[in-house]
């Protein structure tokens, strides 16, 4: 199932940036133009993530996480991951969105790279130990048991490549996975693979490492209900 994000931004160059960097990614996207309009469609819809700016008018993104937040309780709803988008990297300032309510920052100017990967680790944080539930597509149910197994290797044998330094073995692998990964329901696995692969494109050992241990997380926790 793809998931939702919910991206607030008042420019409107940056608003299509961000839809843009987003819908590549694998996510649905919804669209908020200031912090009032987000927190009317946060409280109409559920999301499975929030990326907002800070600065906006009628409602900045501060109040906004925090009427959010109100409404996450108020409606017995799980806490999701909300990234704050900032210009300000002073520690005091970062330590206000935490504050409001915000499960992190993404600096402003931002790259896809790094709006990807920041949401990513929001959306994985706390995934070990919980148990994910994946309901099969009747058309694809026989293939997913021997999927998720080559899955299993691929992912050994990504990090296995990786501490020999060879990429290329790592972009191959981590490429058949997310081409597939989205078909077959597992959109979280498709996007994590993705990263994986721009990671290795770039030899960032240290990203690379980072999505296998969200791949090995998913892999370990998710559970598919047969139909």
């Amino acid at each position: 199932m793809t998931r939702r994000v919910l991206a607030v931004e008042d420019t409107p160059s940056l608003r299509a940036l961000l839809q843009l960097c987003l819908t590549r990614g694998g996510y649905e996207v919804d669209l908020a133009e200031n912090g009032q309009e987000a927190v009317e469609l946060f409280g109409a819809s559920v999301y499975d993530a929030v990326v907002m700016d800070i600065q906006m008018p009628l409602m900045d993104g501060l109040t906004a996480v925090g009427l959010m937040r109100e409404k996450e309780k108020s409606a017995a709803r799980a806490a999701v991951p909300m990234l704050a988008l900032t210009a300000n990297t002073e520690p005091e300032d970062l330590r206000r969105c935490l504050d409001a309510g915000f499960t992190g920052t993404v600096r402003k100017p931002f790259g896809r790279d790094e709006l990807l990967n920041a949401l990513s680790k929001a959306l994985n944080a706390g995934t070990a130990g919980r148990r994910i539930l994946v309901t099969a597509d009747p058309d694809f149910a026989a293939m997913i048991p021997g999927f998720l197994d080559n899955c299993r290797h691929e992912s050994a044998a990504m990090k296995d490549a990786l501490t020999r330094g060879d990429y290329p073995a790592i972009i191959t692998a981590s490429h058949k996975i997310s081409g597939s990964g989205g078909t077959f329901g597992f959109e979280p696995l498709s996007l994590a693979s993705h990263l994986v692969e721009l990671a290795a494109k770039k030899a960032d050992a240290a990203q690379v490492g980072t999505h296998l241990k969200e791949i090995d997380a998913y892999l370990e926790n998710v559970n598919v209900v047969y139909p």
